[in-house]
């Protein structure tokens, strides 16, 4: 495990809020965060933690996470407080609140860090809590502007970040990291009914700390108002819900949305379940059989922190400037060769839509209005699916991203005959979702 360092501490007793003593400066440089490129993250606040230290705890997990407003952190604290009564796993947040640059005032944004780490003082939760500013990785406002890369391998390398982190190995042989999204709801971590399910995945990690990286993938979720304006839209599944045109156009998504019948949208609501469904059996399959073969989505990936550690790295290491910050929930896997990916559907959690399935809903909804479907045309579609492991293109791009990590590594896992396997197991999958799907336009 990583090398420890012991810091004094205060054990069995809670003690006044900890703000860094040595201001980290608001312009980050390279030697002061783990940022590749600090033109991206052009401010940073102080780092602010609690002293709040048991003597001992059996499994930790440090859940860092992205925010954007300060409602989004008391939520979660609220949650973690209650999730954390009769648990063995002690829950940890990690905070980084961030505004596009010019958007917010790092001074305020440093104001409610503090107020965020009284919370969690007056709460009972071990935390910490830093802002940052950040800019547009690519002037292509149509695409993924924002600074993913950067912001998630700072939220883990920064030096007063790492500190932190020691600080929690002093107090457990057992510390894991819960990357999340704070848009994900109804989430095993935060609900205090699955204790059991967390605590059973945290003493996995006991005999096979930095050897396995826990997913449970996530489930598409949406209401009425979601699936209206899917159908409307005329942005591309692959773009992001900002670059929507609806609110520029209210009069046309009023004119369209009323033609929209309540069983057409039940019947796309029931096949988002069924396909959340499929996935879930699929990538179950497809990880049964290649231990590194599926994606581990960024919302939903446990690993040791020292796994977590080495990713961020090659994360920080993998930007490229001027290019889009994706697809850092792969490089984690390939962190160390003997790393493997473990999937637990009860590990799952729930995401909105946005627009990532507008195709999706749109090419159901067209076969709906039509009445007229057949599995080949909802095979066309789960092939288009953002992201689906049914999708033999998705599975094969992931097979190409791993061969190109492993060439970067020089671990030497890979093996090209695994891509036809995989991509028939996709199928196979894909086709039985579709008979599905069938029922329910019978």
């Amino acid at each position: 495990m990583s090398t420890r360092m012991t810091p004094e501490r205060n054990y069995g007793k809670a003690v006044s809020t900890t703000k860094s003593t040595s201001r980290v400066p608001d312009k980050l440089t390279q030697s002061t965060t783990g940022s590749m490129n600090g033109a991206y993250i052009p401010e940073k606040s102080a780092f602010y933690s609690t002293d709040i230290f048991p003597s001992k705890v059996d499994s930790i997990i440090i859940i860092e996470v992205l925010i954007t407003n300060k409602q989004n952190a008391i939520q979660i604290i609220n949650d973690i407080s209650e999730a954390n009564k009769n648990s063995t796993t002690k829950r940890v947040i990690s905070i980084a609140l961030n505004k596009k640059y010019g958007d917010e005032k790092i001074a305020n944004l440093d104001t409610q860090c503090n107020e965020i780490i009284n919370l969690m003082k007056e709460k009972g939760v071990i935390g910490s809590c830093f802002a940052f500013t950040w800019n547009a990785t690519t002037s292509d406002e149509k695409g993924y502007i924002f600074p993913f890369k950067d912001a998630r391998s700072i939220l883990t390398l920064d030096h007063e970040a790492i500190s932190f982190q020691d600080k929690l190995l002093t107090i457990s042989d057992n510390v894991i990291v819960r990357s999340i999204d704070q848009d994900v709801f109804n989430d095993p971590i935060y609900d205090s009914t699955k204790r059991g399910d967390i605590d059973n995945v945290a003493s996995s990690f006991k005999e096979n700390y930095d050897k396995q990286i826990f997913t449970g993938g996530y489930n598409w979720v949406a209401d009425r108002d979601m699936i209206l304006r899917a159908i409307n839209s005329e942005v591309s599944s692959t773009l992001p819900e900002t670059t929507s045109k609806l609110s520029k156009k209210p009069a046309k998504y009023a004119k369209q949305t009323n033609t929209v019948s309540d069983e057409a949208v039940g019947k796309i609501l029931n096949i988002i379940t069924i396909i959340n469904d499929y996935e879930h059996q699929v990538r179950l399959e497809i990880n049964r059989r290649f231990e590194k073969a599926i994606y581990i989505p960024e919302p939903n990936a446990y690993m040791s922190l020292e796994t977590r550690r080495k990713g961020a790295e090659l994360t920080k290491n993998s930007i490229v400037k001027g290019m889009s910050q994706q697809g850092e929930g792969r490089l984690f896997i390939h962190a160390d060769k003997k790393v493997k990916s473990v999937y637990n559907s009860q590990l799952s959690t729930n995401k909105p839509i946005k627009g990532h399935l507008n195709d999706l809903i749109k090419g159901l909804y067209t076969l709906i209005k039509d009445k007229s479907a057949s599995n080949l045309q909802i095979e066309k579609l789960i092939e288009q699916t953002h992201q689906s492991h049914m999708s033999e293109t998705v599975v094969s791009d992931i097979q190409k991203w791993r061969m190109n990590d492993e060439s970067l590594l020089k671990v030497n896992t890979y093996n090209e005959g695994s891509t036809d396997t995989i991509k028939g197991i996709a199928k196979d999958y894909k086709q039985k979702c579709a008979s599905a799907i069938m029922a329910e336009f019978k």
